[in-house]
């Protein structure tokens, strides 16, 4: 797992090929760095697990992302829970994600905490890298549905 500090850094561990889960939590990149991070993962085939978590992407980002994910089926979970892409974009990446998943094969979704399938999910963190009033809200936008594991 690499928790990225950078859009550059993200689009890097993702391009290495050798993470499965990279996250980028409250890094505001906004639709340009979602539209590279995009890029990105419609060639990439190691990363299961992309968070994005409140980076300011809006409807544009998520068409961008929306458009990557149909061509990246080995994707299992995405997360751009706090994103302001409005219901438009959400409803855009959810109907990419369910149109190439399969229901009940583990694969997950989430906007705003709500997840797309209703299966448990874990959501990595690690301590000192996420901090105490972000994991706090994470843990209570996702009650119910997510582990917390610090220290992974």
């Amino acid at each position: 797992m690499v928790v990225c500090d950078s859009v550059d850094a993200l689009c890097e561990a993702m391009v290495g090929g050798k993470e499965e889960d990279v996250i980028a939590w409250e890094l505001p990149f906004g639709d340009a760095g979602a539209t590279r991070i995009a890029e990105v993962l419609q060639e990439n085939r190691s990363v299961k697990k992309l968070v994005l978590y409140s980076c300011n992407i809006e409807k544009a980002g998520a068409t961008a992302l929306a458009h990557a994910l149909r061509g990246n089926s080995e994707l299992r979970s995405f997360d751009y829970t706090s994103n302001p892409i409005g219901v438009e974009g959400s409803r855009e990446i959810a109907a990419v994600w369910n149109k190439t998943r399969t229901s009940g094969s583990g694969h997950h979704v989430s906007s705003g905490g709500k997840w797309h399938d209703h299966e448990p999910t874990i959501f990595h963190a690690t301590a000192g890298e996420v901090r105490q009033k972000s994991l706090q809200k994470a843990e209570n936008t996702m009650a119910g549905k997510t582990q917390v594991l610090l220290g992974v």
